[in-house]
C-alpha cells in the first residue's frame, strides 16, 4: 500500500508545473537520469573478455579480478577502456587508466557507460555494488552489515511496533464505531 501511495504522489508531483519548470528535472550531466538508462542497466549483459584475456585475469590477485569484473559491468556497452586497462597491466604490470576520470571520458563513447562510471565514482565500490551488482558477495556483505546494525534493527523494530499498535487501535475504534453507530468504518480501515 505504501508503494502505491508514494508512486501516486510522485506521479502527481511530476505532472505539476513546478516539476516541469526544470528545477527538479536535472540534466543528465548534473545527475538527471537519461531516458533508457535504467532499462539499459537491466537488459544489457556484462561485457565478456576473450579467452586469452580471461586466463590472464584469472592469474591476477583476487582484488584485481574483482575490480576488472566491476569495470566490465560498468563498461558493458563498450568495454574498450577495460581492454586497454588489461593491455597496460600486461605491458607494465600495473595500470591506473580506469582510475583517471579524464582518460575514461576521452576513451568512452557510450553515454550509459559514462553514467555508470560517474555513479561508481560518486557512490564508491560498495554502494555501487549494492545498487548495480546485487548478486556479488561484496554487495551481500554490505547489505547484511547495514541490516544487521543494532541501530537499524532498533529503529526498524520500534517503527514496526508503532505501526502495528496504530493499526490495531484504528481497527478497534472502527469496530466499536460499527457496533454502536451502524457505520462501515471497519471495512475501510481493513
Amino acid at each position: 500500500m505504501a508503494d502505491n501511495v508514494f508512486k501516486t504522489l510522485k506521479d502527481k508531483f511530476q505532472s505539476t508545473e513546478l516539476y516541469k519548470s526544470g528545477y527538479f528535472g536535472l540534466p543528465q550531466d548534473l545527475g538527471g537520469e537519461a531516458e533508457g538508462f535504467s532499462q539499459s542497466n537491466k537488459t544489457t549483459p556484462k561485457a565478456e573478455l576473450s579467452d586469452a584475456d580471461r586466463s590472464f585475469v584469472d592469474e591476477l590477485p583476487a582484488e584485481v579480478q574483482v575490480y576488472i569484473d566491476r569495470y566490465l559491468d560498468i563498461f558493458r556497452n563498450d568495454p574498450t577502456p577495460v581492454y586497454k586497462h588489461i593491455a597496460e597491466i600486461k605491458e607494465k604490470g600495473t595500470s591506473t587508466l580506469l582510475e583517471t576520470p579524464d582518460w575514461v571520458r576521452e576513451n568512452t563513447n557510450d553515454k550509459f557507460d559514462n553514467m555508470r562510471y560517474s555513479d561508481f565514482l560518486t557512490y564508491g565500490k560498495s554502494a555501487f555494488d549494492l545498487a548495480f551488482q546485487r548478486d556479488t558477495e561484496k554487495a551481500k556483505e554490505l547489505k547484511k552489515g547495514i541490516l544487521g546494525n543494532p541501530v537499524v534493527e532498533t529503529v526498524t523494530g520500534v517503527g514496526h511496533g508503532l505501526y502495528t499498535a496504530i493499526r490495531g487501535t484504528s481497527e478497534l475504534v472502527a469496530s466499536l464505531s460499527d457496533l454502536y453507530l451502524d457505520t462501515n468504518y471497519l471495512k475501510i480501515v481493513e
